[in-house]
């Protein structure tokens, strides 16, 4: 189910996105959205890594998985320092590049 399915899940999720503080990271603010998506009906799949996004005549149609593939018509790399690399496996360049602060 995804997490964005009602306008309530829409406006939980753009809070939770302007609560965060860019430049910084703290490891039980992800937690924290992580429980707070699945109490709204979203399925973690945690220790599940995301070996490429699949796309198929120029759109993404979901990941391939280490568990297996999931089919979804919109894909967010949400992969922190990993981003860079979720999104070449799949062609797709993403000019990030992380660095230490």
């Amino acid at each position: 189910m995804p997490i964005c399915n009602s306008p309530d899940n829409q406006r939980f999720l753009r809070q939770a996105l302007d609560r965060a503080l860019p430049g910084y990271h703290y490891p039980q603010v992800a937690v924290g959205f992580a429980r707070s998506a699945e109490a709204r009906g979203a399925t973690l799949l945690p220790h599940t890594a995301v070996t490429r996004v699949l796309i198929e005549n120029g759109q993404v149609t979901g990941i391939a998985t280490t568990k297996g593939t999931i089919r979804a018509p919109i894909v967010v790399d949400a992969a922190g320092a990993w981003t860079r690399q979720v999104a070449e496996a799949s062609g797709i360049r993403i000019p990030l590049l992380p660095t230490a602060q």
